[in-house]
């Protein structure tokens, strides 16, 4: 669902839809509450996350090593294997200086691909909002996941690549 949001957001963001975004949200926001909706989101959807990612932190300044990360195989609270968060697994498995790269690799795939207005960018942030809360890391063997987010991310970079970014013609 987050990301769903992620690419919600960024879709009112490009088309400049910021009131509708704005009531959409409200409306969404108070039909959760009023049919206790959002506490079913909470319970199942976040599902421990607060948590995992509290007790991360504390593990990342209190035990590890803050430059260089934690040492895989050890269980969060005794049951999780990663963060549930790729953002936040980056920091904790590779420390600030792999989160470093990660960030860098953010700032260069944003800046081009805003730069040209890529389709491809908008899809990807569908996969750039589903790290917050799914996978592990970002760099894995092949699986589902390099759908929708390698698959977008890679056809965005080609399309910011090129000098004129507009659809190959078929003549």
């Amino acid at each position: 669902m987050l990301g769903f949001g992620v690419f919600f957001f960024g879709f009112l963001w490009i088309e400049k839809q910021y009131l509708l975004g704005f009531l959409v949200i409200g409306f969404l926001g108070v039909l959760a509450f009023a049919t206790g909706f959002n506490e079913l989101l909470l319970n199942r959807g976040l599902s421990y996350r607060g948590e995992i990612w509290q007790e991360v932190i504390r593990q990342l300044t209190t035990e590890c090593n803050i430059w260089v990360g934690c040492v895989p195989g050890e269980k969060i609270l005794g049951e999780f294997y990663h963060p549930h968060n790729a953002y936040l697994a980056m920091l904790y498995r590779n420390g600030i200086l792999g989160a470093a790269v990660f960030l860098l690799f953010i700032v260069i795939f944003f800046t081009m691909t805003m730069r040209v207005k890529s389709r491809w960018m908008l899809l990807s942030l569908f996969g750039w909002g589903c790290l917050l809360t799914e996978i592990d890391s970002i760099l894995t063997s092949p699986e589902p996941f390099w759908v929708y987010f390698w698959l977008p991310v890679l056809m965005a970079m080609i399309e910011a690549g090129r000098k004129d970014p507009v659809s190959p013609r078929i003549d």
